[in-house]
């Protein structure tokens, strides 16, 4: 990056009122960072879901549902693709944990089924419900 890119970007950074102290100082950190270095830094290694899932040994169905728990937070480069750093998948395999999926601790007990009458279940067998009117008796 040549001084006079850096010089602009450091200009809008001291001028623009929405960007925060800490965030100026991280701006601030990585363009020093750039410099030094002659180049960006290399990005963090990303996984696919497929690749990720296969490393912690579990469906890809499993893996989404861990996503939507926020487990983890991946990288969305579209709406339909994504990607989870491998930091993450690391520190969740060294912690040894696996998130709580399926259904809660307490579930509603269903109320027992009312027990029919005779009088409703002769109603039942001669209405019928397709015509709206009651069924012929057989012949």
């Amino acid at each position: 990056m040549n001084e006079a890119t850096r010089a602009a970007i450091v200009a809008i950074l001291k001028t623009d009122p929405d960007i925060t102290p800490a965030h100026r100082e991280a701006v601030l950190l990585t363009l020093d960072t750039w410099t030094e270095a002659g180049k960006a830094p290399d990005p963090e290694p990303m996984l696919s879901p497929t690749e990720a899932a296969a490393r912690l040994h579990v469906t890809r169905r499993t893996l989404f549902r861990w996503i939507e728990a926020g487990t983890f937070n991946p990288v969305r480069y579209t709406a339909r693709k994504i990607a989870l750093r491998l930091s993450e998948l690391t520190a969740f395999e060294q912690t040894g944990t696996r998130p709580a999926i399926g259904r809660p601790q307490e579930q509603k007990t269903r109320t027992p089924a009312r027990p029919a009458s005779n009088a409703r279940l002769a109603a039942a067998l001669t209405h019928d419900r397709k015509k709206g009117r009651p069924r012929r008796k057989p012949a």
